[in-house]
């Protein structure tokens, strides 16, 4: 149907759906929706995913946070629409060059060795894991990091780096711990930085 309130679901929850490409259109009424949901399933999608206005939606929602998170396996690019992270995993798992949606993810992985580079400003509130493939950011496009402890951000190599600025806070007072930047330019080039100790409140690198 095309009038209000005749949305369209795939709800994955604990399942998988494997397919080439996700194509929602524009629903063309503020009171339609279109989505894919998962709980702790997977959607591998080897091609892009197009969502072409705000109310199409990819939904993770766990409703039991002692489950595993749900993963979306991406090979193409991710533009458009919403993304609902929930406690999810979003790969980024392309051989080729990828565009990253700009959304706020909760854990977003980089694998199978293609650029990956920011579509616009994007937000990581879990843990961003950098397996393989180096991922490109710029001042406009800026990667935020807001969790604050070390392991925030995992992985890094000659391989797998961020190439260009990375906004992450972390906490005075931490005691021993180093903050690994896992960043370069032409090559792989990390900072490691020791928790700074004036204060309780926490700073922010860029």
């Amino acid at each position: 149907g095309t009038g209000s309130g005749a949305n369209k679901y795939i709800s994955v929850g604990t399942g998988t759906l494997t397919c080439a490409s996700i194509w929602m259109e524009a629903t063309g009424n503020n009171n339609r929706y279109s989505e894919i949901t998962l709980s702790t399933g997977t959607v591998n999608v080897s091609g892009n995913i197009s969502m072409n206005d705000s109310r199409n939606y990819i939904r993770f929602q766990n409703t039991n946070p002692n489950t595993s998170y749900g993963t979306l396996n991406v090979g193409g690019n991710m533009t458009g629409g919403t993304l609902v992270p929930d406690i999810g995993t979003v790969n980024y798992n392309g051989s080729a060059p990828q565009t990253v949606g700009n959304y706020t993810y909760y854990n977003l992985t980089m694998s199978e060795g293609g650029t990956k580079t920011l579509n616009g400003a994007t937000t990581v509130t879990g843990t961003l894991l950098l397996a393989s493939g180096n991922l490109v950011s710029t001042t406009a496009n800026l990667l935020s990091i807001t969790n604050t402890t070390k392991s925030a951000i995992m992985g890094g190599s000659p391989a797998s780096y961020i190439k260009g600025p990375v906004k992450w806070t972390i906490p005075n007072n931490n005691v021993g711990a180093t903050y690994l930047f896992p960043v370069g330019k032409t090559t792989y080039l990390p900072l490691s930085v020791n928790s700074p100790s004036q204060g309780w409140n926490t700073t922010t690198l860029t």
